[in-house]
């Protein structure tokens, strides 16, 4: 089951032209000229993992 703020981290990436594409339990985040990124499909309990996730892809350079 996704988590509500997965779904709208994963809108949000496409809105600003990233291919996200699902890809067994996690998100597979792609952009020409960026480096490849992975977003898992359920939040962990404490949330700081996707805290973590999210500050990761915009060092990777996304606009999340």
């Amino acid at each position: 089951m996704a988590s509500k703020r997965t779904d709208e981290l994963v809108a949000k990436l496409r809105e600003n032209g990233a291919q996200v594409v699902k890809r067994g339990s996690r998100w597979r985040v792609t952009q020409p000229g960026k480096s490849l990124g992975f977003l898992a499909t359920t939040d962990p309990k404490d949330r700081k993992g996707l805290d973590n996730k999210i500050a990761d892809l915009r060092r990777k350079g996304y606009d999340v």
